[in-house]
């Protein structure tokens, strides 16, 4: 009877140890298991980030073109400052203008009154009758005027500041002999008050400042 009691008795020992046993695997899956699906989303979390960074990155450098393109294109000018360039090529002769309307105008908007159109008149008439008053070549080069063209007709566009622009072309028929330019505008224009030049004659370039006391260019 003693016998059957501990036969018994280690029979209950055993099953309690193997359920132990059991249980303890069982913990260790489930921690492996809540390991592994920790891992994967964290993994998952960092993947899912990493393209809204990029993306972010590549807009910001987007947009800082776009402001560095609308720099370039909103040049602006001191008023009674204007940019002139000169280039000679051969037997040709290319004169830009730029500045802002109030050194030709006086105004920068659409002329209105009777005194502004007379100013605008004046401005269309100078550059398309009486160019060679305002650009006087050495006689000898024999430079004749060949082509005018004001942006706009010359007329500034809106009632917002907004700049003009002029190209001048001429043809010279012994331009070996063009060595230096006379510049009339401060006598047309009596808001302008400095002209700054770049020069580009065949092999030669150099830049000048002219100013009332100071309309001649030399290369």
């Amino acid at each position: 009877m003693k016998k059957n009691y501990i036969i018994l008795s280690l029979c209950c020992v055993l099953m309690s140890t193997l359920a132990i046993n059991a249980s303890a695997t069982e913990a260790v899956k489930a921690n492996t298991t809540a390991s592994t699906s920790t891992t994967a989303t964290t993994a998952s979390t960092t993947a899912a980030k990493a393209p809204v960074a990029s993306t972010t990155a590549t807009a910001s450098t987007a947009n800082t073109k776009t402001v560095d393109s609308n720099v370039a294109n909103s040049k602006t000018f001191e008023n009674g400052v204007a940019q002139m360039n000169l280039t000679i090529q051969n037997s040709d002769v290319t004169i830009t203008l730029d500045g802002n309307y109030f050194s030709f105008l006086g105004f920068d908007h659409k002329p209105t009154t009777p005194k502004q159109k007379e100013a605008y008149e004046k401005l269309v008439n100078t550059f398309n009758k009486d160019i060679n008053s305002v650009f006087s070549f050495d006689k000898q080069a024999n430079c004749k005027n060949v082509s005018v063209s004001l942006k706009d007709n010359g007329m500034p566009t809106s009632n917002k500041s907004v700049n003009f622009h002029g190209e001048f072309k001429f043809t010279c028929e012994n331009a070996q002999s063009l060595k230096d330019l006379q510049v009339n505008l401060f006598e047309h224009f009596n808001n302008l008050h400095t002209v700054n030049v770049q020069i580009t004659a065949n092999n030669t370039q150099k830049s000048e400042v002219l100013s009332v006391k100071n309309n001649s260019l030399k290369w």
